[in-house]
C-alpha cells in the first residue's frame, strides 16, 4: 500500500539513474583524454595476461559452455558469449595485477588505493559494445560512467572491510604455498601506490560525509 510519502531512492536506483544519464558532451575533455589512456593501459594488461595460466584455464572453461561468438577474448581469434568474454577478459586484465589502482581520496584508506577500477568496466564495456556494435564515443561513455561509479563506491567501503579482504588474500596466498611467509606489516603499510585511476570525482553522486 502507498503511504503517500515519497520514499527515497536506493542507492542502487540512484547510480541507475546517473549511469543512464551521462552524455560524453557532460564529461570535461581532460577526463575524456584520461580515460583513453587507461583504455590503452587496460588492453596492454589483458594482452600480458592472456598467456598466463588462469587465463588459459578461463578460456578452457568457457569453451565448454554452449554460448553465441559475440565478443572477442583480448589476444585470441575466439569468440565467446558477451558475458563469458567479459569473465575472460577480467582474469586477463588483472592476473598479473598491473592493472590501474584507485587512489584514495580519504586519509583513512589503508594503503592509499582501494580499487583496480579499469579491469572490470572495460571487460564488461568490450564486450557489450562488440555485442552490440555501439559507437566509440558510447564505448568511451560507458567505460567513464562505469570507472566513476566503480571509485564513488570504493570510496564508500569501510576501511575494515579493505583490511580484511587484503589480510586474507595475503593468509590465502600462504597457504597456497604451504610453507610459512613472514608479513610485514610496516611493509604493507608503505607500499608504494599504483597509477591513479581518473582524476577527482567529475560527477560526485555520493559525497563522502566524513572519513571512517
Amino acid at each position: 500500500m502507498n503511504s503517500g510519502r515519497n520514499e527515497p531512492k536506493s542507492v542502487t536506483a540512484r547510480i541507475a539513474e546517473f549511469i543512464s544519464g551521462v552524455a560524453i558532451a557532460d564529461v570535461p575533455i581532460k577526463v575524456r583524454e584520461t580515460a583513453k589512456l587507461h583504455l590503452i593501459d587496460g588492453l596492454a594488461t589483458m594482452i600480458a595476461g592472456s598467456d598466463d595460466g588462469a587465463s588459459r584455464a578461463i578460456r578452457n572453461y568457457i569453451r565448454a559452455l554452449d554460448g553465441k561468438g559475440e565478443a572477442t577474448v583480448i589476444g585470441t581469434a575466439t569468440k565467446f558469449a558477451a558475458q563469458q568474454a567479459a569473465l575472460a577478459n577480467g582474469v586477463q586484465d588483472h592476473v598479473l595485477d598491473y592493472d590501474d589502482t584507485q587512489l584514495a581520496t580519504l586519509s583513512s584508506r589503508p594503503f592509499g588505493q582501494q580499487t583496480h577500477p579499469t579491469t572490470p568496466v572495460l571487460a564488461s564495456a568490450l564486450a557489450l559494445a562488440e555485442k552490440t556494435r555501439c559507437t566509440g564515443a558510447h564505448f568511451l561513455t560507458a567505460y567513464i560512467a562505469g570507472v566513476e561509479v566503480a571509485c564513488r563506491l570504493g570510496d564508500g567501503v569501510s576501511p575494515a572491510t579493505i583490511w580484511m579482504a587484503f589480510i586474507r588474500r595475503v593468509h590465502s596466498a600462504r597457504s597456497a604455498l604451504r610453507r610459512p611467509v613472514p608479513i610485514s606489516y610496516a611493509w604493507i603499510r608503505n607500499i608504494a601506490p599504483g597509477r591513479s585511476a581518473l582524476p577527482a570525482p567529475w560527477h560526485p553522486v555520493f559525497a563522502p560525509t566524513a572519513a571512517r
